[in-house]
């Protein structure tokens, strides 16, 4: 009896230790600088078809981490297309291709012409008609009303700088409602993040901040914007690189270089330790992007 005892209060406490050590996208003392490194190094692995291994990278990381799914990497579908290539059990394949579409916004339109994924939908139990149910139970999810401010913001900023000549005044009018607003989202929301308001792909109009971002003032970015934007990449709730143009565009303004190289044109402050410093803020090596585009698109730049 107290052996039996004594294996119960030991299997709680391996349940109970594997949950405290999973880091949710958020959390108060969420550190996910380690998370976005990961998903660089699988999304690299899966380009050059190492398929195994970038499987096995998001299957740890995944285990430790709540996804994000991050835009343009789209790490929870790499996962759900190497567990097929790699030949994992067919129901755990099924549950990644499920949560794919009701987690982190799949949209079926976008992958229904790509033979992998219709080679994984054709073994699967899931059909096009369940994953545009689980679709649309993703969309019932999220705050649109929120996404419709961001994409207005967005838009708004943009359109006030192509008319010619610029109104300045108008101009200086516009980044301070902005950044009323800003303030206002992020003390009532926290950031709009992608579990919030969705991706990019939902309705495909842009809900990207850092160019907004970008046109507020230097003293709005000390004061409030880079602190908060600091706290929101370690929650895994913002992009990186959104931080650090930030950071750059307020060194730059001073006439400085710039330190995470995120201005392609700028001065670094360190280029020979340049990659050391943007992996401490979560951002890929400098040359990544240029490589990535390459080998994946065949596009220079």
């Amino acid at each position: 009896m107290i052996k039996k005892i004594f294996l119960i209060l030991l299997i709680c406490y391996g349940i109970t230790s594997c949950k405290s050590s999973y880091t949710k996208i958020g959390d108060k003392n969420a550190n996910y600088i380690p998370y976005y490194l990961k998903v660089y190094e699988a999304d690299s692995l899966y380009i050059v078809e190492d398929y195994k291994r970038s499987y096995e990278i998001l299957d740890s990381l995944f285990k430790k981490y709540e996804p994000i799914n991050m835009e343009v990497y789209k790490e929870y579908e790499t996962y759900l297309l190497t567990s097929h290539l790699t030949l994992q059990k067919k129901n755990k394949t099924d549950r990644l291709l499920k949560k794919s579409f009701l987690i982190y916004g799949s949209k079926y339109e976008f992958l229904e012409n790509d033979t992998l994924f219709k080679n994984i939908e054709n073994k699967s139990k899931y059909k096009k008609n369940d994953l545009l149910i689980f679709s649309k139970r993703y969309t019932n999810g999220l705050d649109l009303n929120l996404r419709r401010t961001i994409e207005n913001m967005v838009l708004i900023d943009k359109e006030i700088r192509l008319k010619i000549p610029i109104d300045n005044n108008l101009l200086a009018k516009v980044n301070k409602e902005n950044s009323d607003k800003i303030k206002y989202i992020f003390n009532k929301y926290g950031y709009p993040s992608y579990e919030k308001i969705g991706y990019y792909d939902y309705n495909q109009k842009n809900i990207s901040l850092e160019t907004v971002f970008l046109h507020c003032n230097a003293d709005f970015n000390n004061t409030f914007l880079i602190s908060k934007l600091k706290e929101y990449v370690k929650k895994g709730q913002c992009n990186p690189h959104f931080y650090g143009s930030i950071l750059d565009k307020n060194t730059i303004s001073q006439n400085k270089n710039q330190y995470f190289g995120t201005f392609q044109d700028a001065p670094l402050i360190d280029s020979v330790n340049i990659d050391s410093i943007r992996k401490n803020i979560g951002l890929y090596s400098i040359n990544y992007k240029k490589w990535r585009l390459k080998r994946k698109y065949g596009y220079e730049y």
